[in-house]
């Protein structure tokens, strides 16, 4: 359902993360003369010793592919949301200055006696459709742009169509970053399936430069394919690029836990995702948070490095239910992708679904945390691991529609180790137990629970070891 960024929503977002106070509210908000409300100045991060807090989202959608919003729009309302590092990730594109008419699941190209019509013109040129629907531009789309922010498109008529240039990636970060407050990075989702029909979604974060879709025989090839053409393309650029495998629920447990373990270098997996990370969990087998316990218990066993999650909220519309769901924060001295991808490197982040660590401290041996905590509402802090020697067998369901197996894995994984109320707790590692990670949930208020497995507000940590 459609619905407007209302002083609610800013007020309960920006004091839940501590970044703005009632008095400070009346400045980050100004009423223009038709009444809507639009942010003046994006909260800071919050400090954190010598670092800052940034939160950040590296998977999202626009016009230029299946999105329902301009860039233009997405960009600013990321930045009004008090988000510091943003990857407009569009699917198998990146939104280059160059004349194009096709993109993800739609093609307007002229017929070629009105490519004339363009000479001389740059960018994504896509139609203006009289009717709703996916994944369509409409006039609708274009008055939401300009009312609600300002933005003023380029279109022309031919032969009786209405074409409109989307603004590339260049034009709008021109516009939009600012150092210091908002940092945009190019990136894309390489979006498309293996040759039995399942969906395997990966994102690079820092890149100006796709490559057709690797279609193999399975999840696990698939992303090993593409991980290795990555780094063929990217690790010359002199440009670090982070590479993160998403939504393994989508569409029905498309790819599980083996995949990750046959690819030891993936360092990243969407933990959070928005409505479309799949239905609930099937019974007895994996939700994606037992999905980072059962990476991890193997990976420590065979001492390989960590898997870290993200979170996003891999909106498709800044109006819909999923936009501004989830977020990563991640803890750097400073708001570049250099200090970004080192503390991402170390784990020195967490994801979101609305609440927030203060801090997070980890010794070597006992993991200390801190919620952010909201007026009113009371929290739990609860940690997670699996203890040596675990059982590590995999069983398989078989599922008809859509026909495949699902892995199943020994409940010993990723067990709760400890629950405190309250807003800081600590847990020693054991001599005995693998790692710990730790989840923050409001309780009072109760959290709701989304996707069968999700509870929201609440925050997760990474594995520390």
């Amino acid at each position: 359902m459609s619905r407007q960024f209302t002083r609610r929503d800013f007020l309960r977002t920006t004091l839940a993360a501590g970044t703005l106070s009632v008095m400070d509210f009346r400045v980050a908000f100004a009423q223009d003369a038709t009444g809507t409300q639009a942010a003046v100045e994006p909260p800071k991060p919050r400090p954190s010793g010598d670092s800052f807090w940034y939160r950040c989202n590296f998977h999202n959608h626009s016009q230029w592919s299946d999105g329902k919003d301009l860039i233009d729009c997405t960009c600013r309302a990321y930045k009004q949301k008090g988000y510091h590092f943003f990857c407009p990730s569009d699917h198998n594109i990146f939104q280059a200055d160059k004349l194009r008419f096709d993109g993800f699941c739609f093609n307007h190209t002229p017929a070629p006696e009105f490519l004339p019509e363009f000479q001389g013109e740059t960018s994504l040129w896509k139609r203006v459709s009289p009717n709703n629907g996916w994944p369509l531009l409409t006039e609708e789309h274009l008055a939401f742009a300009e009312q609600q922010y300002g933005v003023k498109v380029r279109s022309k008529v031919v032969n009786g169509v209405k074409y409109v240039r989307m603004t590339p990636f260049a034009e709008v970060q021109q516009q939009v970053a600012e150092p210091g407050q908002f940092l945009m990075v190019p990136g894309f989702e390489q979006t498309g399936r293996d040759s039995t029909g399942c969906e395997i979604h990966m994102n690079f974060v820092n890149v100006e430069s796709t490559f057709d879709y690797i279609v193999t025989d399975s999840g696990e090839e698939t992303i090993r394919q593409t991980l290795k053409k990555g780094r063929e393309l990217y690790d010359g650029t002199g440009k670090p690029y982070i590479f993160t495998t998403n939504h393994p629920l989508w569409r029905y447990y498309d790819w599980g836990p083996s995949a990750l373990m046959n690819n030891p270098e993936v360092r990243y997996l969407e933990l959070n995702n928005n409505e479309i990370s799949g239905p609930p969990a099937l019974p007895g087998a994996w939700t994606p948070e037992s999905f980072v316990d059962i990476i991890n218990a193997y990976r420590i066993t065979h001492d390989q490095q960590l898997v870290y999650v993200t979170g996003t909220d891999d909106s498709h519309g800044i109006r819909s239910n999923a936009a501004f769901a989830h977020w990563q924060v991640v803890r750097a001295p400073e708001l570049t992708v250099e200090a970004i991808f080192a503390a991402m490197e170390r784990g020195d982040y967490y994801t979101s679904s609305g609440a927030d660590f203060e801090d997070i401290q980890f010794d070597g041996k006992t993991l200390t945390v801190k919620a952010v905590a909201e007026p009113g509402a009371r929290y739990q802090i609860e940690f997670f691991g699996t203890k040596k020697g675990y059982d590590d067998s995999v069983r398989y369901a078989e599922v008809k529609e859509p026909a495949r197996k699902v892995e199943l894995y020994s409940d010993q994984i990723g067990q709760k180790l400890l629950s405190v109320d309250g807003t800081k707790a600590s847990y020693t590692l054991q001599s005995d137990d693998l790692y710990v990670r730790a989840r923050l949930l409001r309780i009072d208020p109760p959290a709701k629970v989304r996707f069968g497995w999700e509870p929201t507000p609440a925050a997760w940590t990474q594995v520390y070891r």
